[in-house]
C-alpha cells in the first residue's frame, strides 16, 4: 500500500470548493490515480483540519502507486510539496495498536415502524450505539476494541451530480480514536485495506493506525 500526504492552502479557493463539498475532494483525490472501478474503490482517504491553525491535511491510502504531478502544478493550492510512502505494516495476534477512524456508523432497516418506508439506512447517533457498530465491525474485521473515544462531528452535506442532476447527500460524521487489539492478523490486514463502513468514497472509513508508544 502507499500512504500520501497533502498539506492543503486554506486560502486557495479550489481547496474552499472541495472542503465544503466531499464530492469535490472525491473527484480530486482520484486525479492521482488511473481511471478504473478497481482502482477507485481502493482509494481510501480521510481529512483533517489543525484545530489551531485551520490547515486541512488529506491522508490518502491506495493499492496503487499516486501520481500528484497535477497539484505541484497547480499554483498556490498547497502550502508544500504532496508526500507519500510504502506502507507495508505487519501485525502479531494480541497486539494492541492506536487507531483514528471517520465513520458513518448506521445500520439497515427492514420497514420503518409505520410501515411508510423499507429497506433504508438509519444512523446511529448514540455514543453507545456508535461504540457497539464499531465492535460489530471489529468482530467482522479480524479486532477488539480495547478502549475508544467518539468525537462527533455532526451532518456533512455534499452534492454528487449524476445524469444531470445535483444531488444532495448528508452523512453523520463520528471520529473513532483508541486502541484495539489484533484478533485475527489476516482479517485485520484485510480491514485495514478495504476500510470500515459506507462512505468511503466521500472520506470515510480510512483505519489509521499506529504502535503504541
Amino acid at each position: 500500500m502507499y500512504l500520501s500526504k497533502i498539506v492543503l492552502n486554506p486560502l486557495n479557493k479550489n481547496v474552499l470548493k472541495e472542503l465544503s463539498n466531499f464530492y469535490e475532494m472525491h473527484r480530486t483525490v482520484l486525479k492521482a490515480f488511473p481511471d478504473g472501478e478497481d482502482v477507485k474503490s481502493s482509494v481510501l482517504y480521510r481529512v483533517e483540519v489543525n484545530k489551531k491553525t485551520g490547515v486541512p491535511t488529506v491522508l490518502i491510502q491506495s493499492e496503487t502507486e499516486p501520481n500528484w504531478n497535477f497539484l505541484v502544478s497547480n499554483g498556490n493550492r498547497n502550502l508544500e510539496p504532496p508526500q507519500y510512502k510504502l506502507f507495508n505494516p505487519q501485525f502479531k495476534k494480541g497486539q494492541h495498536i492506536r487507531f483514528r477512524l471517520r465513520a458513518c456508523p448506521s445500520k439497515r432497516v427492514l420497514r420503518h415502524p409505520d410501515g411508510s418506508k423499507a429497506g433504508y439506512i438509519k444512523g446511529l447517533y448514540e455514543p453507545e450505539e456508535q461504540i457497539e457498530w464499531l465492535k460489530r465491525k471489529g468482530k467482522d474485521g479480524g479486532f477488539s476494541v480495547h478502549s475508544v473515544l467518539t468525537i462527533p462531528e455532526g451532518n456533512i452535506v455534499g452534492y454528487e451530480k449524476k445524469n444531470g442532476k445535483k444531488n444532495k447527500i448528508t452523512i453523520f460524521s463520528v471520529v473513532f480514536e483508541g486502541i484495539l487489539t489484533v484478533e485475527d492478523v489476516d482479517k485485520f490486514s484485510l480491514t485495514l485495506r478495504k476500510g470500515i463502513g459506507r462512505g468511503k468514497r466521500f472520506g470515510f472509513g480510512m483505519l489509521s493506525v499506529a504502535p503504541l508508544g
